[in-house]
């Protein structure tokens, strides 16, 4: 368990289902190449982005799941949804569809589709989260495997220093068995970093099956689930960072078999559509255990379903109780899901701090019939993602190849530097015209880069509610004078006054390993102009993971998959076991630990990994009590 401590910490923030999306950045890194601060000089600069949207609703615009019944052929229910859909993926074997709509809103797709009889059900596409708690980087020590009563220089400040002992248990059973290998344990999350020095060794091959980089990428729909988050690799190397290595931390599993399924962007959101693919992929693919460190508040039938493949196929899905502080009933009060389906293959897990008490965040219930098991949650140190900027295109500004719709848009040196400008003369005083609808435009190879980014410093002043500057881009080479939502995605709609110039960035995921097409559009009524918009620099950059990243984050995320870590651990052990035998093993073995809440008491479960281990199953018709 000696390991060698590496000052390289991650400076990052996450926000509970709200994630941020700037965590890339704020790293430092001992790779030769750049930073991006670095590369574009802006070390104490402001950097916004938008792309928050989809954080804020409950279910993705446009889109259905639809499961017609098992009788019915996958070409007669492709024939029925010819009229609705724009756009239709098979989400597994079964006549199961993602629908994308086409011209018809959710509700009316809903009511629409349940009056056909070959229909089983529809729903939403849910949108999911990832369910960790806010958090500062902090020196590594891991006293989720081992309490000392070491303090943990992290964002949670309750009983820390810990006390010694209030740990998982797993210590004395690493001593005799730490080798998880012959386990298959599935991430469903934002991806792994499957390059991390602590990881690459650990992770599952897929390269027989036709998945080179360790498992699948369902956001993408591709075969990279490369992490560029950070969440999905936190989530991972707790479960199964390589130990007993001389490098950075250990998993409960020294050894382990971990397959990244990315389901959750880059931003930290998933769907319906992306989760119940990748557990059937898992499923699918040998996985005897699922981590599911996210959740949701609606109960969705489709993620249901797969979970219930799962059990047929004898899978342990271990699910994240969250982070709001609530207590979660059979009644179906504050309900978070997967946690709360009823299915007997989900284990439950809430968090404990350094001193066995349950987390502040954590969701909890006075039966464990709801929140199974509680494990270390707050504090935790693990591998992590960061990345460094790889220049695509240098600053366009100064460059040939741009397109304008008219001759409100300009690139001159008026200033005294380069700008691309609207009004075309703009100095600072001229206004922009009215009722226009003008375009700036450029074509980029992204040819052979993974994760784009583009960066751009603007000026703006533009009319509220009236006028607006938008950014928007699409894949391949495009025209955007008729602009074609569907083609374009819309990146930024900004309007009022900046303070100066600003620097924006937004996440170009189409553009992976294409042509891309960038626009700057600027749109007027006829009444009140302003000043209008100067860009003095814009770029594109590939993001490259580094595997030399750890962090310290916090949440039932981060308790999740200590248990996912232990049940593999026990399984490794009693590979004849089936997942009923491993979750009694687990919550039987564990520790029990009274609380108090006003007059009334409740005890809960706290992980306890050589209980589990050493726990044997009483005989039937005979008395006994369990002495902790």
């Amino acid at each position: 368990m000696n390991k060698k401590v590496i000052f390289n910490i991650t400076l990052m923030v996450l926000v509970s289902l709200v994630v941020a999306l700037f965590p890339l950045f704020n790293v430092f890194s001992n790779n030769n190449e750049q930073l991006l601060e670095d590369i574009l000089g802006i070390k104490h600069k402001d950097l916004y982005t938008l792309d928050t949207a989809a954080n804020n609703a409950k279910w993705i615009d446009g889109q259905v799941i639809v499961k017609y019944k098992d009788t019915i052929a996958t070409s007669k229910a492709l024939q029925k949804l010819a009229k609705k859909a724009k756009h239709v993926s098979a989400l597994h074997r079964k006549p199961l569809f993602n629908v994308t709509l086409k011209d018809m809103s959710v509700e009316d797709a809903i009511r629409e589709l349940s009056k056909d009889p070959d229909v089983e059900y529809v729903q939403p596409n849910y949108i999911y989260h990832m369910l960790a708690v806010p958090n500062d980087p902090a020196f590594y020590m891991q006293w989720a495997l081992k309490n000392t009563g070491q303090k943990v220089e992290g964002g949670y400040t309750i009983n820390n220093p810990g006390k010694l002992g209030c740990d998982a248990n797993v210590e004395k059973v690493s001593d005799m068995h730490s080798d998880c290998s012959n386990i298959i344990v599935a991430v469903l999350d934002s991806g792994v970093n499957y390059i991390h020095q602590d990881l690459k060794d650990n992770m599952w091959d897929g390269s027989s099956y036709g998945y080179p980089y360790h498992g699948y990428n369902f956001v993408n729909d591709d075969n990279d689930p490369m992490d560029y988050h950070g969440h999905g690799t936190h989530v991972a190397g707790i479960i199964g960072a390589k130990g007993n290595n001389n490098v950075g931390i250990s998993g409960v599993c020294w050894k382990a078999k971990i397959m990244a399924v990315k389901v959750l962007t880059d931003e930290g959101y998933g769907s319906t559509s992306t989760i119940a693919r990748g557990i059937y992929f898992a499923v699918d693919n040998g996985a005897k255990i699922i981590n599911m460190s996210l959740g949701g508040s609606v109960y969705d039938t489709a993620f249901h379903f797969a979970i219930n493949y799962a059990a047929s196929k004898g899978v342990l899905v271990v699910a994240a109780a969250g982070n709001n502080g609530m207590g979660l009933y059979e009644s179906m009060l504050n309900p978070i899901y997967p946690c709360m389906f009823k299915s007997d293959n989900i284990l439950c897990v809430g968090a404990l701090d350094q001193n066995d008490i349950k987390a502040t965040f954590s969701n909890y219930s006075y039966k464990d019939t709801v929140v199974h098991i509680y494990a270390p949650g707050v504090n935790i140190v693990s591998s992590f993602t960061s990345t460094v900027a790889e220049q695509i295109t240098g600053n366009m500004i100064n460059q040939s190849g741009w397109q304008m719709s008219d001759s409100n848009w300009a690139i001159h040196n008026t200033l005294g530097y380069t700008v691309a400008s609207n009004p075309a003369n703009f100095d600072f005083t001229v206004t922009y015209k009215p009722n226009q609808n003008s375009y700036l435009y450029r074509v980029v190879d992204c040819t052979g880069y993974k994760k784009v980014s583009m960066i751009y410093e603007m000026y703006y002043d533009v009319e509220n509610y009236y006028d607006a500057f938008r950014v928007y881009y699409a894949k391949g080479q495009q025209n955007p004078i008729y602009m074609n939502t569907n083609i374009f995605t819309l990146l930024a709609t900004i309007a009022g006054k900046s303070d100066g110039f600003k620097t924006y960035m937004h996440n170009l995921p189409n553009c992976r390993n294409a042509l891309c097409t960038v626009v700057y559009n600027l749109s007027s009524d006829s009444v009140v102009n302003y000043k209008g918009v100067a860009i003095k620099s814009a770029g594109l950059y590939n993001l490259k993971p580094v595997d030399d990243k750890y962090a310290v984050l916090m949440g039932t995320s981060m308790a999740t998959p200590m248990v996912s870590g232990a049940a593999a651990l026990v399984w490794a052990m009693f590979p004849d076991s089936n997942y009923k035998a491993i979750k009694e093993r687990l919550i039987n073995g564990a520790q029990r630990l009274l609380f108090y809440s006003g007059s009334f008491s409740y005890t809960i479960n706290k992980l306890n990994v050589w209980g589990a281990v050493t726990y044997i199953k009483p005989p039937a018709n005979v008395q006994y009590k369990k002495i902790n």
